[in-house]
């Protein structure tokens, strides 16, 4: 669940801003599967695919197509372990695919369960609707898109920002 819910805020970014100065184009694959293409990207991290409940070669040819057809310099391919089909290594060769060093850990509980263990002198809270002009602003600046999750079901975002103390 928690990796559709990914991808569907990944479309809605999508959705909000097509094209732009960086590029930006969506495309659906398949149930819950969503591309982001963000050609122009400074940052490298928008360029990602997720949210398949199953993966085939003609499915990783579609996604290239996609990502090449947009002029996007690299993407990320985002698969829970447990789908990738018996012949991923023979997609992965055919297709010029390498692992990289990045692994990701999605986990999802409730708020009043997750017990942090670290420590910072930066406060850290759930933002609230207040927030949003001040997250969107900032959003906006590091990555130059102007989208926000603020007020939608099942997420929330959190800052450890000084300045949003």
């Amino acid at each position: 669940m928690t990796e559709l819910d990914e991808a569907e805020y990944m479309a809605q970014i999508g959705l909000y801003r097509p094209g732009g100065p960086l590029g930006i184009a969506l495309r659906r694959f398949g149930e819950g599967g969503t591309a982001l293409s963000v050609r122009n990207d400074p940052s490298d991290y928008w360029n990602k695919v997720l949210g398949f409940t199953e993966v085939t070669g003609e499915l990783i040819e579609s996604l290239l197509d996609f990502y090449r057809a947009e002029g996007s310099p690299l993407a990320v391919l985002q698969i829970a372990p447990e789908i990738l089909p018996d012949d991923w290594p023979e997609i992965c060769a055919k297709f010029g695919i390498e692992p990289t060093e990045m692994n990701f850990a999605k986990v999802a509980a409730p708020i009043s369960d997750v017990r942090p263990t670290g420590e910072t002198d930066l406060p850290i809270r759930e933002l609230t609707r207040d927030d949003g002009a001040q997250w969107l602003d900032l959003v906006t600046d590091v990555y130059e898109m102007k989208t926000t999750s603020q007020g939608r079901q099942r997420w929330s975002q959190s800052a450890s920002l000084d300045t949003l103390a």
